[in-house]
């Protein structure tokens, strides 16, 4: 089969699945699969709605890297879009496709990437066989630009697509009172933080949702006005936006965010660190706060100011007339 564009990526994530199916309604395409699960997402993070012709890798290395040749060799001009350069099939299919064929998917930012050492050399040498490669947003290519890259950067406003939900419409709030927080329960999403943070707002709730190794050690640490809900399938997750008033998103680093795409998408005015990819893009003056991940006075302050009952029913006005079809649109045109 001949195709237009050959996407390989690690897992069949349900945001990834809508993008490559919208995809797949202009141009003809595949997606190679490197992976089939992670231990620390709930099962329904994955999709078999597949509307594309796929394959998920199987088997030793050499079975694996003969079948990417495979395939690559029925397709000698086709696009290849590589997501990343953390796996052994990445590498090997950019050095035996020819770079103007190259593309690549980075959704690393300069919050959180390493550019020295030898690990930016072997980003460089991997960047240096990429003709084109497609960013969500301003963070990324930032770190395009620190690492010299000189080809074409795309900008496609996202990372996939959410799940389709109904926009809520604006209606004003009396009352800012209930936070959440959505995500797994390591170290990097900053949870201590955040827990010792609403520990000093005891007049505030901050509702956390997920799982994960710091479980046990997080509850502990937690007072009353703290509440650990568990685990939540991801087509329940509505119910806890439209019951909660803000999202807030503390980690030491995050690529991108997407989960922050989700809370706008669902009314909520929100809060993140400044090591959030996305906040370059989505966090603005009309949507959210952005505070310093250094400076726990400064997230109780930007606490503070989002319970100004005014100034987050103007933030929730904002976010209601924002337009997610068109940014869904983009992102899927980025690609065309």
């Amino acid at each position: 089969m001949k195709y237009d564009s050959i996407f390989i990526t690690n897992l069949a994530s349900f945001y990834k699945i809508n993008l490559f199916n919208r995809i797949n309604e202009k141009k003809r395409i595949m997606v190679i699969f490197t992976m089939e699960s992670e231990k620390t997402r709930n099962e329904d993070f994955y999709s078999d709605n597949f509307q594309f012709d796929f394959l998920f890798l199987k088997g030793c290395l050499f079975k694996r890297i003969k079948i990417l040749w495979k395939i690559k060799k029925n397709n000698t001009k086709c696009e290849v879009i590589l997501s990343g350069w953390d796996s052994i099939e990445s590498w090997f299919t950019l050095f035996i496709s020819p770079k103007t064929n190259n593309s690549c998917i980075v959704e690393s930012s300069n919050y959180e990437s390493r550019v020295s050492g030898y690990k930016g050399i072997l980003i460089k040498l991997f960047l240096n066989r990429i003709n084109t490669v497609y960013v969500p947003g301003k963070s990324t290519e930032a770190l395009l630009r620190s690492l010299n890259f000189k080809g074409t950067i795309i900008h496609t406003g996202g990372v996939g697509i959410m799940n389709f939900q109904v926009q809520p419409p604006y209606y004003k709030k009396e009352i800012v009172k209930k936070f959440l927080y959505v995500g797994r329960f390591v170290e990097v999403k900053n949870l201590k933080f955040l827990i010792e943070c609403f520990n000093s707002l005891p007049h505030l709730d901050l509702n956390i949702i997920g799982f994960g190794e710091q479980e046990s050690e997080l509850k502990a640490l937690a007072k009353e006005n703290i509440h650990f809900l568990g685990p939540v399938d991801n087509v329940k997750l509505p119910y806890y936006y439209k019951n909660n008033d803000v999202f807030i998103l503390p980690s030491k680093s995050e690529p991108w965010g997407l989960v922050i795409e989700e809370a706008l998408i669902h009314g909520l005015p929100v809060i993140v660190s400044d090591k959030v990819g996305c906040k370059d893009d989505l966090v603005t003056e009309e949507t959210g706060l952005v505070f310093d991940i250094n400076d726990i006075n400064n997230l109780r302050e930007k606490i503070k100011e989002m319970t100004d009952v005014e100034f987050y029913n103007q933030l929730r006005k904002n976010i209601a007339s924002l337009n997610f079809e068109e940014r869904n649109n983009f992102q899927v045109s980025a690609y065309l």
